[in-house]
């Protein structure tokens, strides 16, 4: 209902995640990288460490933000299906820098995931264990900068904190327009109920024993017309004519007359619809104070 600022959500969402990045990566660390078989050294481990928490804070950051554009779960988990297939397929990992097309390169460049497996493997591959001369052709490198070469990798010292200050600025960028769509996008639209005249007619039997006249000839007037023209306009249940609930602005009053209004798509061929005297509302608490008595005895 945005009856607060969009920092007063971003801050304090993106803060509170800290403590859940640096729980998750050192579990992970801890058992992943010494099973593995990586180099056995300390401050190795700690950089591995941090960079798990760094990616970790991007990642969040940037699947927040597709939360904020999709604002519907089935829109966002289209975007982050689409994001994610992105940032696997074109990290460096699946595919070698070397073999993606032209066309998707800058994608490569512009992928976090690029950057902190470079970070990782620059790590590895610089340890003691891996420095051992090889000679190729009229080349001679080191054995770790053969793979980190064979595998599309930069070999250059600065990619051991690099991509840590890459990561950083992805996780601002992600957090601030995370901030931006929220304080300017407009509000989702809200879905719009859709009923039966029959239902209608028939709930309101139950609720006060009878049903306005007028819905009952809407009713029947969209039955009698479905049943005259040999088709039975359904709805997505397959099973009575549906109308459409459009609000009212909350000035008309609460006798308020029953609208006919015209449909669209299947429904349309069940006739007219009406509008229901409702105004959708949001309401806000403060300061609530609440109490439950222990039971006696």
């Amino acid at each position: 209902a945005q009856f607060f600022p969009a920092w007063a959500f971003a801050l304090p969402t993106t803060l509170l995640r800290i403590p859940y990045s640096l729980v998750e990566s050192i579990l992970w660390s801890v058992i992943v990288y010494w099973l593995t078989g990586l180099a056995p050294d300390a401050g190795r481990f700690f950089i591995y460490l941090g960079y798990l928490i760094l990616l970790h804070q991007m990642g969040i950051a940037l699947f927040r933000l597709m939360g904020a554009l999709g604002r519907d779960i089935s829109i966002t988990n289209v975007y982050g299906s689409f994001v994610l297939v992105a940032l696997i397929l074109l990290g460096g990992f699946a595919l070698k820098r070397p073999d993606v097309h032209p066309w998707w390169i800058w994608v490569v460049w512009s992928n976090p995931i690029t950057y902190a497996i470079n970070a990782l493997a620059y790590n590895e591959m610089s340890a003691p264990r891996w420095q051992e001369s090889l000679t190729i052709g009229d080349t001679t490198r080191t054995l770790g900068e053969w793979v980190l070469l064979s595998n599309g990798l930069f070999t250059e010292p600065y990619w051991r904190w690099f991509p840590a200050l890459v990561l950083v600025g992805f996780t601002l960028l992600f957090t601030g327009l995370t901030f931006l769509v929220l304080q300017y996008a407009p509000r989702p639209k809200k879905n719009t109920p859709l009923f039966s005249a029959e239902y209608l007619a028939e709930r309101e039997v139950n609720r006060t024993g009878k049903a306005p006249e007028k819905l009952v000839r809407i009713a029947t007037a969209a039955r009698e017309k479905s049943v005259k023209g040999g088709t039975a306009a359904v709805s997505d249940s397959g099973k009575r004519p549906v109308i459409e609930a459009i609000p009212v602005t909350a000035t008309s009053g609460i006798d308020v007359e029953l609208q006919p209004v015209k449909l669209s798509g299947s429904a349309a061929t069940g006739g007219k619809g009406l509008a229901l005297p409702f105004q959708p509302l949001s309401v806000a608490f403060k300061d609530i104070s609440y109490f439950v008595d222990l039971p006696g005895g």
